[in-house]
């Protein structure tokens, strides 16, 4: 399996019962105590790996698998370029995984509780008199607040939280775009 980072070549992985990868199809790998997404590569196994060291393949994902022209085109660049595989593939490589995450947006509460507030709480609710809703990343700047800050906010009633859905990651094509 060639993973999306620095290493000079493919990982050797075991196939379990059940799963049939081909060269080229887009696997789930463990790879230290995470998972990641990787690609089926020709290589040949290296035969210096012993078998019970070899972790398994979770699982295939449903996206369509890297073509052998793009396979080979990843191969010839990385060699060309003397860049790692890996980096190339990455670039070459869009999967948009089914876990996306909503979007947190704070706004101040309608009926805020009477609790006491600091001065990092009061410019959180200054900033978000001027201009609301806003993200986390926006907001705890502008308001020179910590994280810890806005969350204590949240529990305790001062500022309310609203999810977006993240929406697509690619935009809708223009047919009339020249």
């Amino acid at each position: 399996m060639l993973l999306p980072y620095p290493f000079p070549g493919p990982f050797d992985y075991r196939v379990p019962p059940g799963l049939e990868p081909k060269p080229g199809d887009v696997v789930i790998v463990p790879l230290n105590r995470r998972e990641e997404i990787g690609v089926v590569w020709d290589a040949p196994p290296d035969a210096a790996v012993p078998a019970q060291k070899l972790k398994s393949v979770v699982s295939i994902l449903d996206t369509p698998p890297m073509t052998e022209s793009l396979r080979r085109f990843v191969d010839w660049i990385a060699a060309y370029t003397l860049t790692p595989p890996g980096e190339v593939m990455a670039m070459a490589l869009r999967v948009v995984s089914g876990v996306t995450r909503p979007v947190v947006r704070y706004r101040r509460a309608e009926t805020p509780p009477a609790v006491r507030l600091t001065p990092p709480r009061q410019r959180v609710l200054d900033v978000l008199a001027q201009r609301e809703p806003l993200l986390a990343g926006d907001l705890l700047p502008a308001a020179d607040a910590s994280p810890a800050v806005l969350r204590g906010m949240v529990e305790a009633g001062l500022v309310v939280t609203e999810l977006l859905s993240p929406g697509s990651p690619f935009r809708i094509p223009d047919p009339d775009h020249p």
